[in-house]
C-alpha cells in the first residue's frame, strides 16, 4: 500500500523523499544504494505524483496508514464513525483499526500529480 510522493526513474517507481525546487533536484529513497537513496536532476524523471490508498468498509471511506500480511490499518478522523464501528481511539480524533484486506468492499490508489 502506497502513501506519499513518488514517480518513475529509469522505468522503476520510486518514492520521492525530497525536492529542491530551486535547484530542481529530487532525491530518491533507494535500496541500490549505500546511502539509501540517489539524488538527480528534475529533468530526468517524469511527472511526480501523490499517492494515497484509501479503502472502503462498511459503507465508509478510510485511509490506509498500513499493511501487515492479509491485514490493512486503517484510519479516520470522523469521531462518530470511530465509534460506531468500535475503532480504537489514538487520540483526539484520531482512530484507526486492523482489518483484513478482504473484509474491505474495495482498496483503491488514489493518484495525484503534484506541480513540483
Amino acid at each position: 500500500m502506497l502513501l506519499g510522493k513518488y514517480t518513475l526513474y529509469m522505468g522503476k517507481q520510486y518514492e520521492v523523499i525530497d525536492y529542491d525546487k530551486k535547484n530542481k533536484i529530487i532525491k530518491l529513497k533507494s535500496d541500490e544504494s549505500k546511502i539509501g537513496c540517489k539524488i538527480i536532476e528534475r529533468k530526468d524523471v517524469g511527472e511526480i505524483y501523490y499517492i494515497q490508498t484509501n479503502c472502503f468498509y462498511k459503507g465508509y471511506k478510510f485511509q490506509v496508514i498500513a499493511e501487515k500480511d492479509a491485514s490493512i490499518l486503517i484510519y479516520t478522523s470522523n469521531n462518530e464513525v470511530g465509534a460506531k464501528l468500535n475503532m480504537e481511539f489514538i487520540e483526539r480524533s484520531v482512530y484507526h483499526k486492523w482489518i483484513k484486506k478482504n473484509e474491505a468492499d474495495r482498496i483503491v490508489e488514489d493518484k495525484n500529480i503534484l506541480s513540483l
